[in-house]
């Protein structure tokens, strides 16, 4: 629904889910509350990554948490305008430069296209690797158990 308005966020859902995750004084009715939207968001993530690798999209982790490119004002998807915060794609696509477009659109502008022989050279930088968001998923699940 986010992404379909195309009206720009003050901040990333995403952004917000994991500040929540990782502060402890957070209580667990409301961690309870917000997990199955994180879940949602992490298992999202995941099948976009999986599906632009298999496009051909090279995988560039970025680096640590704190070193968000979201930082700074105008980090959004050039076509839906939301936030990116744990991922996003850019490079050249049929000789035009995306300057960054999040995994979503990259997955569609790549399957409405994969008919026509378009070049393109694209690589998916990723802020929270697979790895540390199963991690997230996990400490997650241990905060909620009863």
């Amino acid at each position: 629904e986010l992404r379909e308005n195309c009206e720009p966020m003050m901040f990333s859902p995403e952004h917000l889910l994991i500040a929540l995750v990782t502060d402890r004084t957070v209580p667990k009715p409301i961690l309870k509350q917000l997990y199955p939207t994180f879940v949602s968001i992490i298992k999202e993530e995941s099948a976009y990554r999986l599906k632009l690798l298999d496009l051909g999209i090279v995988e560039h982790h970025i680096g640590k948490l704190h070193m968000s490119w979201t930082k700074s004002l105008g980090d959004e998807c050039d076509i839906c305008r939301r936030p990116l915060f744990l991922s996003m794609v850019k490079g050249k696509f049929h000789n035009k430069s995306l300057k960054q477009i999040c995994l979503h659109d990259a997955k569609e502008l790549l399957e409405r296209n994969n008919e026509i022989n378009i070049e393109y050279n694209l690589i998916m930088e990723t802020l929270i690797t697979e790895l540390n968001m199963r991690r997230l998923l996990k400490l997650y699940q241990r905060l909620t158990a009863d």
